[in-house]
């Protein structure tokens, strides 16, 4: 198991002026360990899914402008971070990243993950034939796949609400708070943990 943590981001909490102050503070509460941050699609998936709604997209053009939206939340948040974070986009950079983490010389920091390139390079050629791509599996699921792959110590969903179980995943999910293939994913993962960061700060 790799001493990082995984968090993915709530698209929701964007509107939040204070979110970059949020997410420093509640991280730094945290036993230390290096957070790879990854940013739901917010707002630009919105628009994507409006888009499909209006024009029937086929369904992996759909699903593959929603990955790609997903970099621009990253790099929202990355802005909004500054000089607290590093901002990892390119294969080269996750290659050196989870190399420092795996040999213990990085131990803490916040790299907020844009994820579009090392998702097709190194998960969906792996396990790409076991998912179903498309909006019942978004970046909740997402996320914690990676976290699974990267055998993450930690998960953590960061929300702008409060969850209705600790540990009861599929009512996540007919509530509408995660995506519906989440339950089974979950069900990689060593421990998840669900925050409302719109209220825990």
């Amino acid at each position: 198991m790799a001493k990082l943590r995984v968090i993915k981001l709530g698209g929701s909490l964007f509107q939040l002026p204070d979110l970059a102050t949020r997410l420093v503070q509640w991280i730094e509460q945290q036993a230390p360990l290096p957070c790879l941050v990854i940013a739901g699609g917010g707002m630009f998936t919105d628009a994507v899914r409006q888009l499909d709604q209006q024009r029937s997209l086929p369904t992996p053009i759909s699903h593959d402008l929603a990955m790609r939206s997903m970099g621009s939340s990253a790099r929202l948040i990355a802005s909004g971070l500054g000089s607290k974070c590093e901002l990892i986009s390119e294969i080269e950079k996750y290659q050196r990243v989870l190399k420092s983490v795996a040999e213990k010389h990085c131990q803490s920091g916040i790299f907020v993950c844009d994820i579009y390139e090392y998702w097709h390079q190194h998960f969906i050629d792996q396990y790409g034939n076991e998912l179903q791509l498309d909006w019942t599996l978004t970046s909740d699921s997402i996320a914690a796949l990676l976290a699974d792959f990267w055998e993450a110590e930690e998960f953590v969903l960061m929300k702008s609400c409060d969850c209705s179980s600790s540990h009861d995943y599929q009512s996540w999910a007919d509530a509408g708070m995660v995506d519906p293939q989440f339950p089974e994913v979950a069900k990689r993962l060593q421990a998840i943990r669900w925050v409302n960061l719109a209220r825990d700060a």
